[in-house]
């Protein structure tokens, strides 16, 4: 195993899983997923209006008569004043919001991943052959050391000698020490 992933959330899919398998290195990707549930409910979404302009033109005009029955300062003087006056007033309404309930419904998954890949194991070493297959111990030491099991086949791969009297193979996929009689 070479990591894993693990994730409670909406559906994900193994798309996902493969793409960071393939970054980690992985040749085998274990994918599960298991329903867990839906979580409805409602949102409130604000929705932004800009306020309205109003523009008003209003237009005045008019006429004024000066005569005898009006009071003027030079008694002499009688006519008509007109007059006409135009004004735009132009107002705008403040912006707002209005807010609308939006419903949801989700689905979660709980979501697992494990990456695998194969444990290649690369020879180390000088390749060589036994008499026959021997005990490998896991101390170069027959007194101290522990028997860890048989070499798997006759050719293995010295590593290092350990001492006068041991040699640390490699067979298979175990590590351990040999006695030197055991080489050919």
């Amino acid at each position: 195993m070479i990591g894993y992933s693990s994730i409670r959330s909406t559906y994900i899919g193994v798309d996902l899983a493969e793409e960071a398998g393939k970054r980690k290195g992985a040749t085998v990707l274990l994918y599960k997923q298991i329903y867990v549930g839906t979580a409805t409910g409602t949102r409130v979404l604000p929705w932004y209006h800009q306020g309205d302009t109003y523009t008003m033109k209003q237009n005045t005009q008019g006429s004024v008569n000066i005569g005898s029955s009006g009071y003027v300062l030079d008694s002499n003087y009688s006519g008509t004043a007109k007059y006409s006056q135009s004004t735009t007033t132009t107002i705008k309404a403040p912006d707002y919001y209005t807010y609308h309930r939006v419903p949801y419904s989700k689905d979660y998954y709980d979501q697992y991943a494990m990456y695998l890949a194969k444990d290649e194991v690369k020879p180390v070493g000088r390749k060589m052959t036994l008499k026959r297959k021997c005990p490998m111990w896991d101390k170069p030491d027959l007194l101290a050391g522990k028997h860890i099991g048989d070499t798997e086949s006759i050719e293995v791969y010295v590593i290092e000698r350990a001492n006068s009297e041991f040699y640390l193979i490699r067979s298979g996929n175990k590590t351990g020490y040999i006695y030197k009689d055991n080489l050919k």
